[in-house]
């Protein structure tokens, strides 16, 4: 169920964060620190932007 879910998905994050942190890593040695954070930063909001094209009728459908 939704406790499953919920657990794949930590799972993901926590194992993609471990295999990137050398990247992001290396890439701080290359570029600088705050280059590379500012990167990841507007990664993380242009995610965000896709948040706004989730279907919004089918959440509420199924939570309720």
């Amino acid at each position: 169920g939704k406790s499953m879910v919920s657990s794949l998905m930590m799972g993901l994050a926590m194992g993609l964060g471990g295999m990137l942190t050398p990247v992001v890593g290396s890439l701080a040695d290359l570029y600088s620190i705050r280059t590379v954070l500012a990167g990841v930063a507007v990664i993380s909001l242009l995610c965000l932007g896709f948040v706004y094209f989730f279907p919004e009728e089918r959440i509420r459908q199924s939570s309720g």
